[in-house]
């Protein structure tokens, strides 16, 4: 699953959601820089891409220029009777 907008990463970052890697747009490295050092704080992968990638990968151009990864989650139950 893939998040977009700062506020919405913002909130995954700090509701300690399990982010896989957050990727942001080159020429916006300076704009995300405290966010950046929260998600490496956390131990959240952190990479950088052009805009369009991040567009090719959210399917939305409004994604502000910053997306988050979050990890796919299996969740495995047993039945007994």
């Amino acid at each position: 699953m893939i998040i977009s907008g700062k506020n919405s990463v913002t909130e995954a970052i700090r509701a300690d959601s399990n982010i896989e890697r957050i990727v942001i747009d080159k020429a916006k490295s300076k704009v995300y820089s405290a966010l950046i050092a929260e998600a490496a704080q956390k131990g959240i992968k952190v990479s950088f891409a052009e805009a369009i990638v991040l567009d090719k990968q959210s399917g939305d151009k409004n994604n502000k220029g910053i997306i988050a990864k979050l990890a796919s989650l299996y969740i495995l139950t047993s039945l007994t009777k």
